[in-house]
């Protein structure tokens, strides 16, 4: 059975493109894995955010006069509050609200909400990415921080339960932070890192393909072409 013969011009070209192939192959790994820490590091950051700004606002929130101030009592309290949630929002960047509600099965019982008119004591209905956690905040648990998109907007939101002395959830306080320029960022970095990583590899592969080329296959082709001449004369 004769073997096909594979012709020099085209083994030198599937060479080519073996190398081209490779360096697509591990420049595809390189940016995937650094999208993926990337985008962990931006997710764990803006998760230490969010939960930390939460943290300070439940701390400061006593849990035995949610009720008196729901019923307008507590006043003094009420305005503390309100005035450390506000200074908060101002000065932690891409934070776009603060919130404070007694989750019910009837609803959110408003406390303060730096995005809303109401007056305290009004039920809200859940939002969209609240519903999913109704049970489990109206069973006064914790839920991990999580993501949403609303508008077109990506946002993270964490929520903290608040206990009175007896250890019933009375309230939970909502952050939520503006991931979008934290993406964005993202988005440009990958751009950056194509370039960086695509570009030298790419040289150095078809730099590395035309030597071997040009310095072994034709030497290779040349010794073939003797080898075949010395036999048709012998």
């Amino acid at each position: 059975m004769k073997r096909k013969k594979i012709k020099s011009g085209k083994s030198h070209s599937m060479v080519v493109t073996l190398f081209l192939l490779m360096t697509i192959i591990i420049d595809s790994l390189v940016i995937g894995v650094a999208d993926y820490v990337y985008t962990r590091d931006i997710r764990e950051s803006y998760s230490r955010i969010c939960n930390g700004t939460a943290l300070v606002i439940a701390s400061s929130v006593d849990g035995n006069t949610v009720d008196e101030m729901k019923e307008g009592k507590a006043e003094q309290q009420y305005a503390a509050l309100k005035n450390q949630v506000k200074n908060t929002l101002e000065q932690i960047p891409n934070l776009e609200h603060i919130y404070i509600y007694d989750m019910q099965r009837d609803g959110m019982h408003l406390l303060v909400d730096t995005d809303a008119d109401y007056k305290i004591g009004e039920i809200i209905p859940y939002p969209s990415p609240l519903k999913e956690y109704k049970d489990l905040l109206c069973d006064g648990k914790t839920p991990d921080a999580f993501e949403f998109s609303y508008d077109g907007q990506f946002y993270m939101t964490s929520l903290l339960p608040v206990f009175d002395l007896r250890g019933n959830c009375v309230c939970y306080v909502g952050c939520d932070i503006d991931m979008d320029e934290a993406y964005a960022n993202r988005a440009d970095f990958i751009k950056r890192l194509a370039v960086i990583v695509s570009v030298p590899t790419l040289v150095i592969a078809l730099s590395t393909a035309v030597f071997i080329k040009k310095r072994i296959l034709s030497s290779i082709d040349c010794l073939d072409d003797y080898l075949k001449l010395y036999h048709r004369h012998n």
